[in-house]
Parts: structure tokens; sequence; C-alpha cells
């Protein structure tokens, strides 16, 4: 898992486990995750909003912001115990998602039809 910690901090994002050789700079870091917590809850999690105000909170800088090492070994990660309640968890929330994606993008499609059919 990699997590964004300057600029745009806090957006989480799965690598899975056959990606292959990559780098990681200094905006990201590289999240080994725990085996009592699946990778794809995490993620879904770490992206809420329930997870964004602790991000908002640790966040240092005032011209280029940035969540330190310590801020992110502290975050509180709130999950249930079971892997498959987790997993559950994480493609409900993913499949909601892509649905709330492709709505969005066919109300973009309407709003830029609707103008030139009324004018």
């Amino acid at each position: 898992m990699v997590l964004t910690i300057t600029g745009t901090y806090g957006i989480a994002a799965v690598v899975p486990p056959d990606f292959g050789l990559a780098n990681i700079n200094q905006h990201s870091v590289r999240i080994r995750v725990a085996d009592d917590i699946a990778p794809e809850y995490l993620c879904v999690f770490l992206n809420s909003d329930l997870c964004r105000p602790q991000f908002d909170r640790a966040v240092t800088g005032s011209s280029r912001f940035a969540l330190d090492y310590p801020a992110i070994k502290n975050l509180r990660i709130l999950y249930p115990p079971d892997k498959k309640t987790q997993q559950k968890i994480a493609i409900d929330i993913m499949k909601r998602l892509a649905e709330s994606s492709e709505l969005r993008k066919k109300a973009d499609a309407i709003s830029e039809v609707l103008p030139k059919t009324l004018g």
C-alpha cells in the first residue's frame, strides 16, 4: 500500500503483490499491512471521511503541507476483527464509489447537452 504524505496528502492505494519493482519518492510512503487487516479495507478507511480529520490535524507546514512518520504511525484505524467482514465492507464501498463515478459522468454529459438543447 502507498500513501501520499505531501501536497495532496492522505490518499491511499493498494499495490498488487505482482506489481513488480517501483520507486517511491519523498511524496509518498509504503505501508506494510499487518495480517489482521485487509489492505483493501485499510485503503478505503484511509480514504474515508472518518480518517480525513486525523490527517488534517496531523499535517504540518504552512506553504507545503506534509505528514510525518510519527503522524502516520499514530493513526487510529477502526476495523472489524473479522477479515471477511473487512473485505465485504471494502468491496461494497469500492462498488459504490464506482457507481458514483459513473453517475457523475452521466450528470456531466447531461449538463453539457442541456444548455445546447434549451438555447
